[in-house]
């Protein structure tokens, strides 16, 4: 199953979770997407749960990398 998170951002329109892959999509504003694999679940309901969901990606991109 797939969960969408949308994002308040200019360059980010939102995040795409498929459970089942355990892969976070990014989709950008221009049309640019990027993938993240092997993001858990409780990664994910933190994203859902943020005050501040940008700031939050942000910080896992950063630690991600």
């Amino acid at each position: 199953m797939s969960f969408v998170i949308p994002i308040c951002s200019k360059q980010i329109s939102y995040l795409l979770y498929n459970d089942g892959t355990h892969e976070l999509q990014v989709h950008y504003h221009n049309g640019e997407t990027k993938s993240f694999t092997s993001v858990t679940k409780e990664i994910f309901d933190s994203l859902v749960q943020s005050e501040n969901r940008y700031d939050d990606f942000v910080q896992f991109m950063v630690s991600a990398k």
